[in-house]
């Protein structure tokens, strides 16, 4: 028998990983994935939900200056042919990409009380919110208001869309 057999002696250690060591890290990522993968869909919506709260500011804006020179608002679709500033001024009316008018049409400003409202469909099943409706009423001084509605799937969808701090579908 030789010597150096049964210490080990002469035997290469090879590199490399245990099956224990790749399993541990598989489990770390999918956990930090199941984190993050969510959290990075609210971003990505209150994004999107900015573009149309951004949308409202400035139609209520122009809704404001018309009713100024003309004494009532402007009631109708927003196309090239409105009759807002946004519309004409710039030849282009405001567009949303991720927000269509109620049923998928136009969006169309409609009267409420002696004010206007506009109301903007999410009609893409968005992961974590379903499908919803963000709607805008203002004018006639009354207190600017965003309401959430569809229902969205979320608990709180205003909180999560990053439009304030108030509990349920009525935002602001």
């Amino acid at each position: 028998m030789k010597e150096g057999c049964l210490s080990g002696q002469g035997q290469k250690k090879l590199g490399g990983f245990t099956l224990i060591e790749l399993l541990v890290v598989v489990l770390i990522i999918g956990i930090l994935a199941a984190i993050a993968i969510p959290e990075y869909f609210k971003v990505v919506e209150k994004s999107r939900v900015a573009e149309a709260t951004s949308t409202f500011d400035t139609i209520r804006g122009s809704e404001e200056r018309y009713e100024a020179q003309t004494g009532n608002y402007y009631l109708g679709t927003l196309s090239g042919t409105c009759l807002l500033d946004v519309c004409t001024n710039s030849d282009s009316y405001p567009t949303l990409t991720n927000f269509t008018g109620a049923g998928g049409a136009a969006p169309t400003i409609v009267a409420n009380g002696q004010g206007w409202q506009l109301e903007l469909d999410r009609s893409i099943s968005v992961a974590g919110f379903g499908k919803y409706t963000l709607t805008y009423s203002a004018g006639a001084g009354q207190q600017a208001h965003l309401t959430v509605g569809g229902p969205p799937t979320d608990t709180n969808p205003c909180i999560d869309l990053g439009l304030s701090a108030a509990t349920g579908d009525s935002c602001y």
